[in-house]
């Protein structure tokens, strides 16, 4: 009788040990699944929150002015005749009130433009990089102050939309 009840009693510890292994199971299978929830939706929440400031902030209206064309005498290479250069080019304006301001001063920019041109070779522009500083070059003499004004434009970019050596 006594092995009986030592047996017994080992077979419901048994079954206790069963439901409480089965209940740990549980538990981490819960802290499994919690934490690979974690993982996958934790990184949609931070694209909204970086979508989100972007829907508040409204988009600025690009605001472009092509120019008219120009043909310009190069300076001379040496052994080389006379070139000129035919471009035409598009500023990338900040606001729509600044297009009237260029406007109004139209023949001072030109004359900006022809002026730096007209100072380069052939040579010096055929390059890429030689047309990005020419373009740097001509965009920094574009926001200089228009005479008897102070405040510089506010041209963000030149674009050359044809740019022709002869």
């Amino acid at each position: 009788m006594a092995e009986a009840t030592i047996e017994a009693n080992l077979g419901k510890s048994g079954t206790s040990k069963k439901y409480v292994l089965i209940g740990a199971l549980i538990i981490v299978l819960v802290m499994i699944a919690a934490g690979v929830s974690f993982y996958f939706l934790k990184p949609v929440a931070a694209q909204e929150e970086v979508i989100a400031p972007s829907k508040a902030k409204p988009a600025k209206a690009l605001v472009f002015l092509q120019l008219e064309s120009f043909t310009v005498n190069l300076q001379p290479e040496e052994d080389y005749q006379s070139q000129y250069l035919q471009i035409v080019m598009s500023l990338h304006l900040d606001d729509d009130k600044d297009v009237d301001i260029i406007k109004q001063h139209m023949p001072e920019i030109r004359h900006r433009i022809i002026s730096v041109v007209s100072s380069k070779t052939p040579l010096s522009i055929s390059t890429v990089e030689g047309k990005k500083l020419l373009q740097n070059a001509i965009l920094h003499e574009i926001n200089k102050p228009f005479s008897g004004s102070d405040s510089e434009q506010n041209v963000s970019d030149v674009f050359f939309t044809s740019f022709v050596i002869q």
